[in-house]
């Protein structure tokens, strides 16, 4: 009797699982998902959405195959193999009618401290849960995404961090200003980050397509 391996005949996935860090740009995923239907019609895709250290829980946990924009330096390990896929830079944002917004740069924490940090939570399970930016004694405020964090933000309930490219229209349309800080964040550098073994034909080309320049740029917010 067969095994059931996971393959086709012709080693061709009957399913692929992907985890996506947040922080990738929309455009670029929804690029890779309709290159991905092309080309393997009759393989289940599921696409999971993770933030921070969920993205190392997805591929230790064994909920995902690939994880495209794991978090910072990768553990040296015999068993994963990683990628680079470059940065994504990030913007302090606040409405232009809030009060930090007539103060002089770079603002300091101990004004920030006193308005809620909107930000996005860790969705690990087994990892400690990081966060991208909230100082000592100041309010989170936890939503699911930052869709929500960057209305909230414009609507003045809060402040924080948004990536780049997902703050760049709503600053160009004058719904946001971007601030420095004394604290400023660092860019995110993202990994590709996947097992190497029982690489079949759909995962391969997946690794192949994510690795190109121009898709790399596009998953990090580039125009």
């Amino acid at each position: 009797m067969r095994q059931n391996t996971g393959l086709e005949n012709d080693a061709v996935e009957r399913e692929l699982r992907i985890a996506v860090n947040n922080i990738i740009a929309q455009d670029a995923l929804v690029a890779l998902v309709v290159a991905f239907e092309k080309q393997f019609p009759t393989t289940e895709l599921s696409i999971l959405r993770e933030v921070y250290n969920g993205c190392w829980d997805a591929r230790y946990g064994d909920r995902a195959d690939l994880v495209i924009g794991v978090p910072h330096g990768v553990p040296h390990s015999d068993t994963l193999v990683s990628e680079s896929l470059g940065e994504i830079a990030w913007d302090f944002v606040i409405a232009p009618d809030h009060p930090l917004a007539r103060q002089k740069q770079p603002l300091r924490s101990s004004d920030l401290r006193k308005y809620p940090a909107v930000y996005v939570r860790d969705t690990s399970l087994a990892f400690s849960p990081q966060h991208a930016w909230l100082l000592n004694t100041q309010k989170p405020l936890f939503v699911p995404g930052f869709g929500v964090a960057i209305a909230l933000i414009e609507a003045g309930a809060g402040i924080g961090y948004v990536p780049r490219h997902m703050a760049r229209a709503a600053i160009a349309q004058g719904r946001l200003v971007a601030r420095a800080v004394e604290e400023q964040k660092h860019a995110t550098h993202l990994f590709l980050v996947y097992r190497p073994e029982k690489k079949g034909r759909v995962r391969q080309w997946c690794v192949e397509y994510v690795t190109q320049p121009e898709v790399r740029r596009r998953l990090c917010g580039e125009q």
